[in-house]
C-alpha cells in the first residue's frame, strides 16, 4: 500500500477573506491480503465477523506492500532495535540436565508499550444504559476492551470536578487489576481557562468566560462507598470567586492555594494508577498560575509525588496541538507549532527549575486539521526527546471531524482515519522514549461517534481494526521451537510480559516471564526427565562442609589445601566457602574408585558457582598466569581426564583478566584445552556466576556453559549464557576413578597474598546410560527403599542392577518389586544399601 500526497490546493473559506493551503491524501491500494489465521484471530478475539470489504480495507492499511517509503523503513528499523530483545531459553529437568526435544511456546501476553484505551468507567456495568439500548452487553464491552487494549484510562471519571462519575472508579479499578490492565489517571488539576485579565473583565462569568474546568464542590458520590466515607469535595471555583472579590493580599492567595493543594493531595492519594496527568492544558488554562504564581506548578507535582498510591507512578504534564499541530505554513499563531512548542517548553522548564518531579511529557495527539505527515509526527517526537530525554506519552489520540472549523474545515473519510491511526501508532512505537499511545474515544454513539474505535452496538470500526492489528498481530510475539541437544532455543520478541509453555512427554508447564532486554531464561520442569544422578554436591548450607550424599570435602583438612572458615561478607561460612591459601592437590575424596566410563555412563558434569573473587595480587608477580581453583576427574594412573577451573591471567600487553576454562585428557601426555572459555576484564568481582563442563563419554563431545539467571546481573562477563559444544576425542577410552581439588598459590607465595575465591556451590553429577526405551518420571527414598517411576515399552521383563560406587553392579531384580501398568508405566521399589545407591535397568 502506498499513499500519494497530492499538490497543495487553494481553498477560499466560507465567510472569510483568508486564503490557506490544504493538503489532501489519495489512497492507492497495494497490499498483501489478510491470512486465514489473522482473520480467525481477529474474529475470535473481538467476537465479530469481518465482511469482505473490511478484510480488504484492513489489509490496505495494516499490511502495506513494498516498496516502502523511507520513513517506514526507518521506523521499522528503530522498532527492531528498541522494542525487541533476544531471549535464550533453556529447559532443564530437576537435576539441571537439558531436556532435548521439549516443545516451547513463547507468547506475548502484554506488550511493554501501552496500547491504551480511554473508556467510560460506568460502561463496565452499563450504568448509563448505552450498551443495552444499542443491543449490546457488558460482556461484549469487556471482550472488546481486553482485545484492543493492554492499558486503560477514563475520559471523565478521574476529573475532580465531575463528582457524579467518581462512584464507578473503585469497581472499575478492581476489574482492570483482575484483568492485568494498567490504568492511568487523567487528571489532578485543570488550572482554569484564561487568566486574571478575563476574570476582571466587567460582566465576565466564571465557568464561561474564565475559570472553566475548576471543581465546584458538588455532592460527592464517593461518600456512600465503604472506605471512601471521608472523601472531601473541594470547591476551587468558590475559592477563586472569593479571591476575585478580595483585596488580593498574600493571605488571599494562600487561601486559594490551600484549597487547590488539598484537592490534589487527596485525589492523588485515592487512586492506584501507573501515571497521572498532574496538570492539564496549561497553554490556555492559566488562571490558577496567574493568581498564585507559576512556581506553584512545581508544588503541584511535589504534592502528587508525596501522595501517590503507587511509588512507581509517573507524573506528567499534558497539552494539546503540540505533536498534532498543523504544518507551520499558513497556520494561525494560536495553532503554530513553533509558538505552542515554545510556550509548552517554558512551562516544563519552569517546573524543572522549581524542582518539580516531572517524569514524562504528555501530548494529546488529537487530529482535526487534515491527514498529518508521519515524518512530521516522528520528527517532532525526536525534537522533544532530544530536548529533554524524558519519556513521552500520546494521551488523547483521536481524529475528529471539524467540517465547519473557521481555519481548517475537514471531514475525514474512514480510510483516512484508519491511515492516520496506523501511521501515528507506528511513529510512536518506533520512538524509544515513547511509552504509549492512548485512544481517547473507545466507544460512542453520539454526534461525534465517527471519532471512536467502536460503536455501542459492538461494531468495531476500521480504525479500531487497524489498532487491533498493530497491537495484537504486527507488534506481537507468538513463537514455538523444539529444544536442541542442550535444551535450548532462541526467540527474538517484543519486550513485555510473556507466557511460556513447555511440553515434554505429554506433560505441560506454564511459566510467566517479563522480557526487558536481551536475557537468558532457564526453565526447570517438574519431572526428572533424564536418568541423571548427582554423585555429590556441596552447597555449604547450614554451615555444613559435608556433601548432600555424605561425602566430606577433604578440601580444607588436607595439609596442602587450607581454606578459611569465614566468607567475605564476614559471616561464618554463610553458605559460601572461601579458598585463599597455599598451593596443592587433594587426593581422591571418595573412599573407593569411581569406575565411571563409557560402558556405564552417558554424561559427566562438573560445575561450580563463584559468589566473589579477588585475584588482583596475581598481577604483581608479572606472570602470564596466577592464582586458580579447579576441580578435576582423574584415572587410576592419576592423569587428568577432565578439568574445570577459574584462573587469573595477565597477557603480554599487561592486560589482566579472569578466565573460566576447561580441559580434557585424550590419552596423550598433554591435556587438551576446550574451546569457548569465558573471560572477564579485571580480577575482582561479586556478581555470582555458575560455570559447568559436561562430557558425553560415548559421543566424545563436550558442552561448556555458564550462567545463573536468578542472581546474575550480566555485569563484567562477555558472552554470558552462551554454551559451547565441541569434540573430545579419546575420552571414551578413559575410566574415571578419582575426583579431586586443585589450587595454585593464594597465600604463601609472596605477592599473591590476599587473593581469594569464594564458592557458593560445587556439583559433580552423571547421567546413566539409557540404552533401553524408558524415561524416569519420579524418584523417591522411603523406608530404606528407592522408589522409581518410569515409562517404557509395555511387557518388557526388566532387570534391576544396583551399586553403591558405580564400579560393581549386582543383580537385585529378585529383591525388587516391579509393577507394570497397562500403559507401559512402571513402578519399581529397590532396597537401598548405604546412603548412595545407583540403579541401572536392562532387559535380559
Amino acid at each position: 500500500m502506498t499513499f500519494k500526497r497530492c499538490p497543495e490546493t487553494l481553498l477560499i473559506l466560507r465567510g472569510f477573506v483568508s486564503i490557506i493551503l490544504v493538503s489532501f491524501s489519495v489512497l492507492q491500494v497495494r497490499a498483501a491480503p489478510l491470512t486465514t489465521e489473522e482473520i480467525v484471530q481477529i474474529e475470535t478475539d473481538l467476537g465479530i465477523t469481518l465482511s469482505t470489504a473490511e478484510k480488504n480495507d484492513l489489509a490496505q492499511i495494516a499490511k502495506p506492500d513494498s516498496p516502502f517509503p523511507q520513513w517506514r523503513i526507518d521506523a521499522e528499523a528503530r522498532i527492531e532495535a528498541n522494542r525487541k530483545a533476544k531471549l535464550d531459553v533453556q529447559v532443564v529437568d530437576e537435576l539441571g540436565f537439558p531436556v532435548q526435544g521439549a516443545e516451547v511456546a513463547v507468547r506475548l501476553k502484554k506488550n511493554a508499550f501501552k496500547f491504551g484505551g480511554v473508556v467510560q468507567a460506568q460502561d463496565l456495568t452499563d450504568a448509563d444504559g448505552d450498551l443495552s439500548s444499542a443491543g449490546s452487553t457488558t460482556a461484549d464491552w469487556e471482550r472488546l476492551v481486553k482485545g484492543l487494549f493492554n492499558a486503560l484510562g477514563t475520559a471523565n471519571n478521574f476529573k475532580p470536578k465531575l463528582a457524579g462519575l467518581h462512584e464507578y472508579l473503585p469497581g472499575f479499578l478492581d476489574w482492570a487489576d483482575a484483568n492485568s490492565l494498567d490504568v492511568r489517571g487523567h487528571l489532578l488539576i485543570w488550572p482554569g481557562s484564561q487568566g486574571i485579565e478575563e476574570m476582571d473583565t466587567p460582566g465576565s462569568i466564571i465557568g464561561e468566560d474564565y475559570g472553566k474546568h475548576l471543581s465546584q464542590g458538588w455532592p460527592e458520590s464517593l461518600n456512600s462507598i465503604p472506605g471512601y466515607e471521608g472523601v472531601v469535595s473541594y470547591d476551587v471555583q468558590q475559592a477563586v470567586l472569593t479571591f476575585k472579590d478580595s483585596t488580593r493580599t498574600q493571605a488571599d492567595k494562600d487561601a486559594v492555594e490551600a484549597v487547590v493543594d488539598a484537592e490534589i493531595g487527596q485525589w492523588a492519594g485515592l487512586w492506584d494508577v501507573y501515571e497521572w496527568d498532574v496538570i492539564n492544558e496549561t497553554l490556555n488554562n492559566r488562571l490558577l498560575m496567574e493568581i498564585m504564581g507559576y512556581d506553584q506548578m512545581a508544588e503541584w507535582f511535589k504534592i502528587a509525588d508525596a501522595n501517590k498510591v503507587n511509588p512507581d507512578c509517573k507524573l506528567l504534564i499534558n497539552d494539546y496541538k503540540i505533536i498534532s499541530a498543523p504544518e507551520e505554513s499558513g497556520a494561525p499563531n494560536f495553532l503554530k507549532y513553533s509558538i505552542r512548542r515554545d510556550t509548552y517548553k517554558s512551562r516544563i522548564d519552569q517546573i524543572l527549575a522549581d524542582g518539580g518531579p516531572l517524569d514524562r511529557i504528555g501530548f494529546q495527539n488529537r487530529y482535526t486539521t487534515g491527514v498529518p505527515d508521519p515524518v512530521t509526527t516522528y520528527s517532532r517526537l525526536e525534537e522533544w526527546g532530544n530536548a529533554y530525554g524524558f519519556e513521552m506519552v500520546g494521551t488523547e489520540f483521536e481524529i475528529v471531524d471539524r467540517p465547519l472549523d473557521n481555519w481548517y474545515p475537514y471531514d475525514f473519510t474512514e480510510l483516512e482515519r484508519a491511515q492516520i491511526t496506523e501511521e501515528t501508532l507506528t511513529a510512536y512505537f518506533s520512538h524509544p522514549l515513547a511509552t504509549g499511545l492512548n485512544a481517547w474515544t473507545f466507544m460512542d454513539n453520539g454526534d461525534e461517534q465517527e471519532k471512536a474505535l467502536a460503536y455501542y452496538d459492538g461494531t468495531v470500526k476500521l480504525n479500531g481494526l487497524v489498532w487491533y492489528y498493530l497491537h495484537r498481530i504486527r507488534y506481537n510475539t507468538d513463537e514455538s521451537f523444539l529444544a536442541d541437544a542442550t535444551g535450548q532455543g532462541t526467540v527474538r520478541g517484543f519486550k513485555g510480559d510473556y507466557e511460556i509453555t513447555v511440553t515434554h512427554d505429554g506433560e505441560t508447564q506454564v511459566f510467566d516471564y517479563s522480557l526487558q532486554g536481551d536475557d537468558v531464561l532457564v526453565l526447570t520442569v517438574n519431572s526428572t526427565i533424564s536418568s541423571a544422578v548427582v554423585v555429590e554436591k556441596w552447597d555449604f548450607t547450614g554451615n555444613s562442609l559435608i556433601g548432600i550424599n555424605g561425602t566430606p570435602t577433604s578440601f580444607f583438612e588436607n595439609s596442602n589445601i587450607a581454606v578459611t572458615n569465614t566468607d567475605q561478607t564476614g559471616g561464618a561460612f554463610d553458605n559460601t566457602f572461601t579458598v585463599n591459601r597455599s598451593s596443592g592437590f587433594s587426593g581422591n575424596i571418595f573412599d573407593t574408585p569411581l569406575g565411571i566410563n563409557a560402558g556405564n555412563t552417558d554424561t559427566v558434569t562438573l560445575q561450580f558457582t563463584l559468589s566473589a573473587w579477588d585475584l588482583s595480587n596475581t598481577a604483581l608477580n608479572n606472570n602470564s598466569s596466577g592464582s586458580s581453583f579447579g576441580i578435576r576427574l582423574r584415572n587410576d594412573s592419576a592423569q587428568n581426564i577432565m578439568f574445570l577451573q577459574v584462573r587469573a591471567y595477565k597477557d603480554s600487553g599487561g592486560t589482566e583478566y579472569l578466565r573460566l576454562q576447561g580441559s580434557y585428557y585424550d590419552g596423550s601426555n598433554a591435556g587438551q584445552l576446550i574451546q569457548g572459555g569465558y573471560a572477564a576484564s579485571g580480577l575482582t568481582g561479586s556478581s555470582a556466576i555458575t560455570v559447568g563442563l559436561t562430557f558425553n563419554l560415548d559421543a566424545e563431545t563436550y558442552t561448556f556453559w555458564m550462567g545463573d539467571p536468578v542472581t546474575d546481573d550480566g555485569s563484567g562477563w562477555n558472552d554470558r549464557f552462551v554454551s559451547y559444544t565441541g569434540s573430545a576425542p579419546g575420552i571414551s577410552a578413559q575410566t574415571i576413578s578419582q575426583f579431586s581439588w586443585a589450587l595454585f598459590p593464594f597465600e604463601g607465595s609472596g605477592d599473591m597474598t590476599g587473593d581469594f575465591i569464594e564458592l557458593d556451590e560445587v556439583v559433580f553429577s552423571t547421567a546413566a546410560l539409557n540404552t533401553f526405551n524408558f524415561d524416569l518420571t519420579d524418584i523417591q527414598v522411603s523406608g530404606g527403599n528407592l522408589i522409581i517411576d518410569f515409562t517404557g515399552t509395555a511387557g518388557t521383563a526388566w532387570t534391576v542392577l544396583g551399586s553403591t560406587d558405580l564400579s560393581d553392579f549386582t543383580d537385585v531384580t529378585a529383591d525388587s518389586t516391579i509393577v507394570e501398568s497397562p500403559d507401559g508405566t512402571y513402578n519399581v521399589t529397590v532396597p537401598m544399601i548405604g546412603d548412595r545407591y545407583f540403579v541401572r535397568f536392562g532387559s535380559p
